[in-house]
């Protein structure tokens, strides 16, 4: 098992050079592995900001002039709000440079495509035949999806019913075991479940973040959930 708590105050290419030595360092485990914790992957930049930051991090990033041309020159008056709409609690949705970034794609790029040393790989299976909801689509198996993105696992303080301030930033990505350099069944993710009820259940929620947790079935499959 590995708990990981990557950098907030950073921008999402730093996490996903922390993650990367995090995948370096454990390649060559041949067992079934949990990597857990809480990611950060807000796709937003909290770093101490001055005026040279601001000055220096716009200057280099293409991105930024890329969109600021965009909208100078195109009708496309609701580009940030339909982009903001596409990334909402969900950081693993596809990159499209300049009209839709979302700049914490790649970590979870890397996620993916990661091998290790027996060919295992991290389960990002979508199938909603296990998840508690029926919902589907990369990463269901650990981590419970929503209609829209994933459940989410934090909250700020005053998030305006629910239209802004929400973000999932805890993950769990499961190594199941390998057999025959196949990928099995034994301890494959099931039922993810994001606990926001009980976390808000106390007067004062239990924790600024929502727990999670997922199934991990340690021989036959376990039965089709339904609720």
């Amino acid at each position: 098992m590995v708990n990981a708590h990557l950098e907030n105050k950073c921008p999402p290419a730093c996490r996903r050079k922390q993650m990367r030595a995090i995948l370096e360092g454990i390649g060559n485990v041949r067992n079934p592995l949990i990597l857990a914790g809480d990611m950060n992957t807000s796709g937003s930049d909290a770093s101490h900001l001055s005026l040279g930051y601001l000055v220096k991090s716009r200057a280099t990033d293409y991105r930024f002039w890329g969109r600021t041309a965009i909208m100078m020159t195109t009708p496309l008056p609701s580009l940030y709000a339909l982009n903001y709409y596409k990334n909402y609690t969900d950081p693993t949705v596809r990159d499209i440079k300049f009209l839709s970034d979302n700049k914490e794609a790649a970590f979870f790029g890397d996620i993916e495509k990661f091998r290790f040393a027996d060919h295992g790989r991290f389960d990002v299976r979508g199938d909603k035949n296990r998840t508690v909801n029926g919902t589907g689509k990369r990463f269901s198996d650990s981590n419970q999806r929503n209609r829209k993105g994933f459940v989410a696992t934090f909250s700020l303080p005053r998030d305006f019913k629910g239209f802004v301030g929400r973000f999932k930033l805890d993950w769990f990505f499961i190594k199941p075991a390998v057999e025959d350099g196949k990928t099995a069944e034994n301890l494959a993710p099931w039922y993810a479940r994001t606990m926001v009820e009980l976390n808000k259940a106390p007067v004062e929620r239990i924790s600024d973040h929502a727990p999670i947790t997922v199934d991990l079935p340690l021989t036959a499959k376990p039965k089709v959930h339904s609720e």
